[in-house]
């Protein structure tokens, strides 16, 4: 069984300290497997690897533009989060799934390239890389940390963001690298909550996991949709 929240836009220290706390809870058995399903405000994360040399664009000109700069105990390096982004962060044990590291973030590329060939985009995965690409660029970027066999942070998919916001950064240690979404490839996508019900099917139907509810919000001031 897995639960999935839609929390709306919310800041990258909010969605951090609502997995922090969700990852307590898994880790004790106090909670099931849940699926955090968000946008974030405009903000570029460091990964383990990343540095200061990722960022094109100075850290106070990037602040100026209303782009937040944090560091990630996350893996991989810089990346760009946005509003028309889906972030979906699984609060995961991978010993109840049977699955190991490599074998998860597998399993998150292969869910996403089917959720993006429902959104009729042509996707694939990158030998001895990390990530899903279209032929016109990197679609969805992936970062992960576990800690006592449980995951957090994710996976977050390009559904309809500014692309520009990418060529502040060296995307993945990748200068150059070229961003794709679902609107660039289509010329039309989902809302993004309408995304996050798609993908965190296509993960139910991979984990062979059933849905607590057809939709469990969290947020505030949020309706639960069962």
């Amino acid at each position: 069984m897995l639960r999935a929240s839609w929390l709306g836009r919310v800041s990258y220290a909010d969605g951090l300290a609502r997995q922090l706390a969700l990852h307590r809870q898994r880790v004790s058995g106090d909670v099931p497997g849940t699926v955090l399903l968000l946008e974030h405000e405009h903000v570029v994360t460091l990964g383990r690897r990343g540095t200061p040399g990722d960022l094109v664009t100075g850290r106070s000109e990037l602040e100026a533009m209303g782009v937040t700069v944090a560091e990630s105990d996350r893996g991989g390096q810089a990346t760009y989060h946005g509003p028309g982004q889906l972030v979906c962060y699984p609060i995961l044990s991978l010993r109840a799934f049977g699955l190991l590291p490599v074998s998860y973030v597998r399993l998150l590329e292969h869910v996403t390239i089917g959720f993006l060939a429902e959104q009729g985009v042509d996707a694939h995965s990158v030998p001895g890389e990390t990530g899903v690409w279209t032929s016109r660029g990197k679609i969805a970027a992936i970062g992960v940390r576990i800690s006592q066999g449980v995951t957090t942070h994710g996976i977050a998919i390009n559904i309809a963001p500014d692309l520009a916001y990418f060529s502040h950064i060296v995307p993945c240690g990748s200068p150059g690298m070229p961003a794709a979404s679902v609107r660039s490839e289509t010329g039309a996508a989902p809302t993004v909550e309408a995304a996050g019900r798609s993908w965190v099917a296509h993960l139910c139907e991979s984990l062979d996991a059933t849905l607590e509810a057809t939709w469990r919000a969290t947020g505030p001031n949020s309706e639960v949709d069962r």
